[in-house]
């Protein structure tokens, strides 16, 4: 499985998925995250807190709340959803994977323009959260 890590958002616009043949009712925001991960040829099993912790039980969800540092660390993958337009394309980006590879950090450059979305992106309120 992988695990979905996101912000609520505002939980006051909501819309309906059918989730097991039965609808369920969750956040416009993270329709948008589980539209735009699921795979459109295979199954794709996402532990998401919002549907597999009963938000309406206090004791589970206090309970799950303790386990969720090990569901984390148990996933295959953790995908961070920052519910914005990114285009990868952007030569930051491509600088960016150039890090994977044997590249000097000397190689990127240090222009502020070209990194200037690399910046808008880790400002995100998203990463100023006490629980990532």
């Amino acid at each position: 499985f992988e695990a979905l890590s996101y912000m609520w958002g505002d939980q006051t616009i909501r819309t309906t998925i059918t989730l097991e043949g039965s609808p369920f009712s969750i956040s416009k925001h993270l329709r948008g995250a589980i539209q735009t991960l699921r795979h459109q040829t295979r199954v794709r099993y996402l532990w998401i807190d919002a549907i597999c912790i009963n938000q309406s039980d206090i004791q589970e969800r206090n309970e799950q709340v303790g386990l969720m540092r090990s569901i984390y660390q148990r996933a295959k993958a953790v995908l961070v959803w920052l519910d914005r337009e990114v285009d990868s394309s952007h030569a930051s980006f491509q600088k960016l994977q150039k890090l994977s590879g044997e590249s000097e950090l000397s190689d990127l450059g240090d222009d502020p323009e070209l990194w200037s979305p690399v910046y808008q992106l880790f400002k995100d309120p998203y990463w100023s959260r006490v629980w990532i």
